[in-house]
């Protein structure tokens, strides 16, 4: 029978520092995969912002394809005794490794062509949405109150901090080896198969009996963030296959593109940090009014900063590009915490819910993507001036997030003294 200990911590739950072992190392892999892989197949490949917009749409649904099948997976897989949970875990880190050899095998045997990164990108990202689901449920199974609470602080900021470490490892790589840092990443998720198996067999068992006592402006709070985070993965995946034709068009050397790029990462990481520790946002409007603006101001002025000129004329470029990473990596951690915090003080989530939320974050991932592959295929075909790509996908991020507000707007006048149940934050 497990039992519950005073300090919230259930016996039979994993360890803490395994599992963060486990995230750290997990999300330099999958980390680099999903925003850096366009750095990397415009060194290896050339692939151009079409294609990497398209790459981008690619991952979104097969990222959606995973994250919705995980759950049914292992129910399926439980009906054996022979199956569990940590078995799954086990043949995703396998498939996860031995996917990032594949580019770098096809080059050692001189096999030609862009195939080896939609291989890649096809297969890693369904894995990759069933990975981070086992991962959070092994962190919060058999913990609640303050041991939770510290778990999921430790944790996002270790996966943070993780992206951040990797973009700048990959940095002088980029150019010369990139296929080597894919390969690199493979051998780093193999290595983690000896973590994945000092994990029990299941996670523990989760309890939403504890949910505190809280406000009912709490409720609301929480509907909108469950809008405002596909929001900011939605932005968030539309910067990220741009970024190497701007910092071309900028005259950034390559070996700066992911340090660079990084700056985002670190900003989300100080704005974890901070919303921690600083409460006074709890229960307030203003925050992820404020977090929505200083996103849309950031992919605003980082998709705008090539309009500025090359940087051997200017440095306002740069300064703009910056600006706009360090705005939009707070804004996402505002929203991201706030999500968070908020389903942990409503409580009461609903299993089936985790599966909508995911799918709405693997929509934000495609549909982001779709936008820019969308403008870029209107200007290339001179249906529209091609120096207005950077001003329509700005626009139609603007439109978005403010179709965002008027759907909140419209929830918070109908919720209104009513009960929304609460949902697992990514």
């Amino acid at each position: 029978m497990r039992t519950q200990g005073v300090n919230g911590l259930a016996s039979g739950s994993a360890g803490l520092g395994l599992v963060l072992w486990l995230t750290f190392i997990n999300s330099m892999g999958t980390g680099v995969v999903t925003n850096g892989i366009y750095f990397l197949t415009k060194s290896a490949y050339g692939l151009g912002i079409k294609g990497s917009f398209a790459l981008g749409v690619v991952m979104g649904l097969t990222y959606i394809a995973g994250a919705k099948a995980v759950g049914p997976l292992l129910n399926w897989l439980k009906r054996s005794p022979r199956h569990s949970t940590r078995g799954a875990f086990i043949l995703i880190t396998i498939g996860c490794g031995l996917l990032c050899l594949v580019p770098l095998a096809a080059e050692f045997f001189g096999i030609s062509g862009q195939w080896p990164a939609w291989v890649l990108v096809a297969a890693y990202s369904p894995l990759t949405g069933c990975m981070w689901p086992i991962t959070e449920a092994y962190l919060s199974g058999g913990r609640r109150g303050e041991s939770l609470r510290r778990a999921l602080g430790a944790f996002n900021v270790t996966w943070s901090t993780a992206l951040v470490a990797a973009f700048w490892a990959m940095g002088p790589l980029v150019k010369e080896h990139p296929l080597h840092v894919v390969a690199g990443l493979g051998v780093l998720h193999l290595l983690t198969i000896a973590l994945v198996a000092a994990l029990p067999a299941e996670p523990a068992a989760h309890s939403h009996e504890d949910a505190e006592p809280h406000p009912p402006i709490y409720t609301r709070l929480l509907s909108a963030h469950r809008l405002l985070l596909p929001l900011g993965y939605l932005i968030v995946s539309t910067m990220s296959p741009f970024l190497p034709t701007a910092y071309a068009a900028m005259g950034l050397a390559v070996g700066w593109h992911t340090p660079l790029t990084a700056t985002w990462h670190a900003a989300r990481v100080a704005g974890f940090f901070w919303f921690q520790y600083d409460q006074r946002w709890h229960g307030r409007w203003w925050a992820p009014v404020a977090a929505s603006i200083a996103v849309v101001i950031g992919f605003g002025l980082v998709m705008l900063a090539t309009k500025a000129g090359p940087m051997t004329e200017s440095s306002l470029p740069i300064v703009m590009i910056a600006s706009g990473l360090v705005l939009l990596g707070f804004g996402v951690a505002a929203i991201y915490t706030g999500a968070l915090y908020y389903a942990m003080a409503v409580g009461g989530a609903e299993v089936d819910a985790g599966g909508t939320h995911e799918a709405l974050i693997g929509a934000g991932y495609t549909i982001g993507p779709g936008i820019g592959l969308a403008a870029a295929v209107a200007t290339e075909r001179a249906w529209l001036d091609a120096g207005a790509f950077e001003w329509i996908v700005v626009v139609a991020m603007v439109t978005v997030s403010g179709l965002t507000w008027l759907v909140i707007a419209r929830k918070r006048r109908t919720t209104r003294g009513g009960s929304d149940a609460g949902t697992r934050a990514e």
